[in-house]
């Protein structure tokens, strides 16, 4: 995205943050009603304005498997599971 459409998206986020909040208050919503009809009116426009690249796919950590991003540079597999539990035992005693 580029500055003007994360403006834009930011604005339109607020935008439907506060209508949700009007439409609660002028619907009279309570509780479990509230909540549903204010997340459903800004969960979308927040989600769009989110430049959050790990909201969606939470990666983790990956350290010393196949998926570790160095491992598609180097070409080294992963550690083994003997490998891993060595480590898990040192770490343990550090």
């Amino acid at each position: 995205m580029n500055l003007q459409a994360d403006k834009a998206a930011v604005f339109k986020a607020v935008q439907a943050l506060v209508l949700a909040v009007v439409n609660v208050r002028k619907g009279g919503l309570t509780g479990d009603k509230a909540t549903q009809a204010f997340l459903t009116a800004a969960t979308g426009p927040l989600l769009a304005a989110s430049r959050c690249n790990d909201f969606v796919v939470n990666r983790g950590h990956y350290f010393g498997t196949q998926y570790a991003p160095d491992h598609k540079q180097n070409g080294q597999p992963g550690m083994t599971d003997s490998e891993r539990d060595a480590l898990i035992e040192f770490l343990k005693f550090m």
